[in-house]
């Protein structure tokens, strides 16, 4: 390992083990261990027989060593590491800066949430930091009474979709709080005191600050946009087609921000969903410019604000070619700490 870890063409060190009866697997562990922390380049590991290696693999785990079961996982990993150092080396393409934002009110906004220990910004709190940020929002308005909530349907448009909106509810759809297609005033009412009932009923804890009401976007494709802070990385922007695509086939893509107009392309080209996104089978092609041109305001967004954690747009409504798109759902995690 000391030969390798010295030879300057040397960027990392592999060490597999096929042990046999006489191995001393602990021994060769704890060498492992005490040889990599001299040097500064990374080490992989892969000790085969699982169960009769688990002492050795332990050791590796708590010293901060990564441990593969099979040889050609740890050469994948390494191989995404190798492809992202080399990407650094290139050419950016500039990220186009946005400069009609309004970023020392969004810093007032996250900065102020934090100081109130308020970490998680729910739907009609989100979206005032993304349309700052040039998201198209659907439109709609937050009702604190029954009455209030037939006015504002009645103000955009019927049909329209009824949401909770609390500080204490993450996943709204979990325990029944949205409810889609509703198509009058009187109906609107009595759904804005159903959902509001019913969240009491099973959630009695729960501080509701009131319901959204939204115009129904009746035809588009879903689509998921999100960024989680990486410790090592920084921000991760993530992008997926919506609905069962991304829960139960993980169809997405992820990039280190910033992400510039082509990065945005190759991600939304890379989930194997594309092809409805670009019109399969005499399908609609959607508006693939309005997507890209989201997530590079994504990118930005997660660049400006490190008090940002998590944020997840689920969904956003991709409409034709052309028409644009919709923020229909979105919801901001902060930093407990972290202010700007």
């Amino acid at each position: 390992m000391n030969g390798a870890f010295r030879e300057d063409d040397v960027d990392a060190v592999f060490v597999i083990l096929t042990p046999q009866s006489m191995t001393d697997i602990e021994t060769i562990a704890r060498e492992v261990v005490k040889v990599s922390q001299q040097y500064s380049k990374p080490v992989y590991t892969s000790f085969m027989g699982e169960a009769d290696v688990a002492v050795g693999v332990d050791i590796l785990l708590r010293n901060k060593i990564p441990h593969y079961i099979l040889p050609e996982s740890m050469c994948r990993s390494f191989s995404r590491v190798y492809r992202f150092y080399r990407d650094l080396d290139k050419d950016m393409h500039p990220q186009p800066v946005y400069n009609d934002i309004d970023l020392k009110t969004v810093n007032s906004i996250l900065d102020e949430a934090i100081r109130n220990n308020h970490l998680y910004l729910p739907e009609d709190e989100a979206e005032k930091i993304l349309k700052i940020y040039g998201f198209p929002i659907v439109p709609g308005g937050l009702a604190i009474s029954p009455d209030e909530a037939a006015s504002v349907a009645q103000d955009i448009g019927f049909p329209v979709v009824m949401k909770i909106i609390s500080d204490d509810i993450i996943h709204k759809s979990d325990i029944k709080g949205v409810v889609l297609n509703v198509n009058s005033g009187e109906e609107a009412r009595r759904t804005y005191s159903d959902i509001k009932e019913h969240i009491l009923q099973i959630r009695p804890e729960a501080r509701i600050k009131g319901i959204q009401v939204s115009k129904m976007i009746l035809s588009g494709e879903e689509v998921i946009l999100g960024v989680k802070r990486d410790p090592s990385f920084g921000p991760v922007i993530m992008f997926g087609l919506g609905g069962v695509y991304v829960e139960v086939f993980r169809d997405v893509s992820f990039r280190v921000a910033p992400v510039d107009e082509i990065i945005a392309d190759s991600m939304i080209k890379q989930i194997k969903s594309y092809k409805i996104l670009d019109g399969i089978r005499g399908k609609t092609p959607r508006d693939i410019a309005a997507i890209r041109d989201c997530l590079m305001r994504l990118s930005q967004l997660a660049i400006d604000c490190p008090q940002i954690s998590e944020l997840d747009i689920n969904p956003l409504i991709v409409l034709e070619d052309t028409k644009g798109c919709y923020v229909a759902d979105a919801r901001i995690m902060l930093h407990a700490s972290t202010t700007k």
